[in-house]
């Protein structure tokens, strides 16, 4: 979108379109980053929310934003 800003669908396989994923959102502003495309702040916009994701000088990868719970599961051992 620009400089501070990305708009990301996400696919996984055996699951289809996903609302958001962190690992996608950090992995997209680290390759922009290295292409010169963002800025060390960048928002990953996904179709349930954004993540901010902050780089710092010694590649530290830092993400914010809002957790949800997809799905509940019950283990009793």
């Amino acid at each position: 979108m620009d400089r501070r800003n990305i708009l990301v669908n996400v696919w996984e396989r055996g699951a289809g379109l996903t609302k958001a994923c962190g690992t996608a959102a950090c992995a997209t502003a680290v390759a922009a980053k290295n292409k010169k495309l963002v800025e060390n702040k960048v928002a990953i916009k996904f179709k349930e929310g954004i993540l901010d994701i902050v780089l710092d000088e010694k590649n530290n990868i830092f993400m914010t934003g809002p957790v949800s719970e997809i799905k509940s599961i019950k283990i009793e051992i």
